[in-house]
């Protein structure tokens, strides 16, 4: 598939929290990435479908690994 979307690390609360529920007003489909699992579940609990969180710390190569695995699946 080729669809397409946007990644925003850092989405756990600040600019990237508000970015991810941004775009999903305006109905673009996005990965958000997050360092906690709940700071997944809160941006989860007020977006759409079109926010899927992930969980990642950015600075652990393998947890970049994951994530991109998981969105080569969707995308």
């Amino acid at each position: 598939m080729n669809k397409k979307a946007v990644l925003i690390t850092g989405c756990d609360s600040g600019f990237g929290n508000m970015l991810a529920r941004r775009l999903d007003e305006l109905g673009i489909p996005v990965f958000a990435a997050c360092l906690t699992n709940e700071g997944a579940e809160v941006l989860q609990s007020c977006t759409s479908e079109r926010v899927a969180t992930l969980i990642c710390d950015v600075t652990n190569h393998e947890d970049i690994e994951k994530m991109h695995y998981t969105i080569d699946q969707v995308c």
